[in-house]
């Protein structure tokens, strides 16, 4: 699939790292086990997971498949890259052209999500704008969570995405290796091992993302259990 050049320094400001072809459709064949599920992708950008995740689900035969597909990406842009889903059966009103972090479960078509795949922007916290951040941290109060100022923009997307997911849903997150190693991290690895009953982060060997000042991994969290207790944002 054919990918807009993009500089280092768009890259830095956008967090544009799309996802490889091979890494979407092994995150699509782990996330998807019922194959009615409702797929939801919150930066959809080049549309890789949702192509990928249309493959698993056409594999097994799943008519219509197309129309269990969602997303949201902020750029107009990119719905240039949804005429495969499109001509395969998709519907265009799932798919919705705004900031993520802005909307909310009751305003987006087919939430809340069986699955949800994602690759959100890689933005370190001194290249978010004052807009965006002040977004982002509204979505967290209402959360009751409070994301220290050095967080990257990764953290807001991967814990808002969780209001979009089912009970017992299944979410696949490709996250910079800050997830392991910064002292942010800590209670958002906290909170996402008492939201769900299993977790694993995978280390991704080689350089995916060869631009990114980061090494990657991904996180598969399945068992999503939205009653159990948020911890309180502490760092």
């Amino acid at each position: 699939m054919a990918m807009r050049a993009a500089s280092v320094e768009d890259k830095k400001l956008l967090g544009k790292y799309y996802t490889p072809m091979p890494l979407a459709q092994d995150m699509a064949e782990w996330a998807i086990r019922n194959y009615s599920s409702k797929i939801f992708d919150p930066c959809f950008g080049e549309c890789a997971l949702l192509i990928a995740s249309l493959h698993v689900l056409m594999k097994y035969n799943i008519a219509n498949a197309g129309r269990l597909l969602f997303g949201v990406d902020i750029d107009n842009e990119k719905t240039k890259n949804l005429v495969h889903l499109l001509q395969s059966g998709a519907l265009k009103e799932n798919f919705v052209i705004a900031d993520f972090l802005s909307l909310r479960p009751a305003i987006v078509p087919g939430a809340p999500f069986d699955v949800i795949l994602s690759n959100p922007p890689f933005v370190r916290h001194h290249y978010i704008t004052e807009e965006k951040l002040a977004t982002a941290k509204f979505a967290m109060s209402e959360l009751g969570l409070k994301v220290p100022g050095t967080a990257g923009y990764w953290v807001y997307f991967l814990m808002h995405s969780l209001r979009f997911l089912k009970v017992g849903g299944r979410l696949a997150m490709i996250l910079p290796r800050a997830f392991l190693q910064a002292d942010y991290s800590i209670p958002i690895r906290r909170y996402i091992k008492e939201k769900f009953d299993r977790t694993e982060i995978n280390v991704i060997n080689g350089r995916w993302f060869p631009d990114a000042q980061e090494a990657t991994v991904i996180l598969f969290a399945e068992g999503y259990q939205e009653e159990k207790n948020a911890v309180d944002g502490r760092t």
